[in-house]
């Protein structure tokens, strides 16, 4: 925390302020199960804030130890930018529709008005990241934010871990397992061709 936050203090007692002010969390733990519930990223309502999110990985100790910063950046941003964080080690959903880099950690994405915008500085302090997501960000051209998963690619891979996780225990249901994957995956993919179809048909009439 100490060597993070240093050159923000200049005294112990502006160091007792922080902490002081500090009190109350302010950064939103997202999830695979609330994310885009949460920040809406892919389709915000007009007037809405930006989000800030932080991907890390609670398992690596130096990625892990940004955690003290990035709530002080939250409350720097409060009332206007939203700061969450995702845990990327239990939340392979979210992970995998981002892109992020399990190497490149911790990975910071503005999110503003449909679009999302990564940080790329090597400098990671507060002052660079709150300056980043006021302005800073708009010197980028941003990046569609990808589509949310639907209800029926939520359920393919709710079953797929359940399936894997009994083929693991149990060798003789493999083939079973297999089995039922491969109808899933069929469906699934049936389901969404028709969903592209159907949207594309929209846009043409």
């Amino acid at each position: 925390l100490t060597t993070i936050l240093a050159g923000e203090f200049k005294d112990s007692e502006e160091v007792l302020r922080w902490l002081r002010s500090h009190e109350e969390v302010v950064t939103w733990d997202l999830t695979d199960d609330n994310f885009e519930s949460r920040t809406d990223s892919h389709s915000p309502d007009e007037g809405t804030l930006d989000w800030f999110v932080m991907f890390y990985d609670a398992d690596e100790g130096p990625c892990n130890s940004f955690i003290p910063m990035w709530e002080t950046v939250a409350h720097k941003l409060r009332g206007l930018v939203h700061v969450g964080k995702v845990e990327t080690s239990i939340n392979d959903d979210v992970t995998d529709r981002f892109h992020i880099d399990e190497n490149d950690c911790p990975t910071f994405l503005l999110f503003h008005r449909g679009k999302m915008y990564r940080y790329k500085e090597a400098a990671k302090d507060v002052r660079t990241l709150t300056n980043f997501a006021l302005y800073k960000f708009k010197e980028q051209r941003g990046m569609r934010v990808p589509e949310p998963p639907t209800a029926i690619e939520h359920l393919y891979e709710y079953t797929k871990e359940k399936i894997l996780d009994i083929m693991e225990d149990n060798q003789m249901l493999s083939v079973i397992g297999v089995g039922g994957l491969i109808l899933i995956v069929a469906v699934t993919l049936i389901i969404k061709a028709y969903r592209i179809k159907q949207e594309n048909k929209a846009k043409s009439s």
